[in-house]
């Protein structure tokens, strides 16, 4: 798993284990992503959404050994590849249908779940 799924997919954790302490009508705000094998957590991120409802987010600064303003996204592909991770995207087109928030480049599905604890 690439550096940018690995973040990507922390996102998508802690956007799904909102409920605890967050407003779960919405994931928008800052979210702090967990890194999926090692628990850690791995960046800042800030969630948005635009005026027809879909949700983008991008990568605030690192945590830890991430918190870099040098570092790059050498594992990412595309129009990321070698980004500063400060200020990639690495959510975009997500959209709510009913209780899940899907889309976002066809690699989430977020459900909120009343037994998570908050990332934010």
């Amino acid at each position: 798993m690439t550096l940018f799924h690995r973040i990507a997919l922390g996102a998508v954790l802690a956007l799904s284990a909102a409920r605890a302490f967050a407003d779960v009508s919405t994931p928008v705000g800052m979210w702090q992503t967990i890194d999926d094998v090692s628990g850690e957590p791995k960046a800042v991120i800030q969630i948005t959404q635009d005026g027809s409802g879909q949700l983008s987010g991008k990568i605030l600064r690192g945590i830890g050994r991430l918190n870099d303003p040098d570092k790059r996204c050498t594992a990412c592909t595309g129009d990321r590849k070698d980004q500063l991770l400060k200020g990639v995207t690495i959510i975009e087109g997500m959209r709510q249908d009913g209780d899940e928030w899907i889309g976002g480049q066809g690699r989430f599905s977020i459900r909120r779940t009343a037994s998570s604890t908050s990332a934010r």
